[in-house]
C-alpha cells in the first residue's frame, strides 16, 4: 500500500520513469491512430491527450487498494483526471 505525490511532471518522470514512459507512449500511439477524417473534424476530441502529461500541478500515484484515499487527497489538491494502469497495478491522478 502506497501513495506518492509529485509536485510536477519533471519530478514525476524522474521518480516514476516506467509509468511516465507508458503514459507518453499511450499518448503518441493514439495520435498516430487518428485518421485524416478525424483530424479535419472541428469537434473531434481525443480520449487521451498530452494535457495529462503537461498541464498538471501534482501527480498522485497510488496502488489500486489505496484508490479511495488517493482520490480524497487529489480532490483536496484540485480538479483531477484519473488513469488506471493495470499493468503496473497503479492509479495515477493528474491534479490541476
Amino acid at each position: 500500500m502506497s501513495i506518492k505525490i509529485y509536485s510536477g511532471y519533471d519530478e514525476f518522470k524522474y521518480e516514476e520513469p516506467q509509468i511516465s514512459e507508458y503514459l507518453e507512449d499511450e499518448n503518441c500511439s493514439e495520435d498516430e491512430e487518428e485518421s485524416e477524417d478525424e483530424s479535419d473534424d472541428l469537434f473531434f476530441v481525443s480520449k487521451k491527450g498530452l494535457d495529462f502529461v503537461d498541464s498538471s500541478t501534482f501527480y498522485v500515484v497510488s496502488d489500486m487498494e489505496d484508490e479511495e484515499n488517493a482520490e480524497d487527497i487529489s480532490g483536496y489538491l484540485g480538479k483531477f483526471k484519473r488513469m488506471y494502469l493495470p499493468d503496473f497495478h497503479k492509479i495515477v491522478f493528474c491534479v490541476s
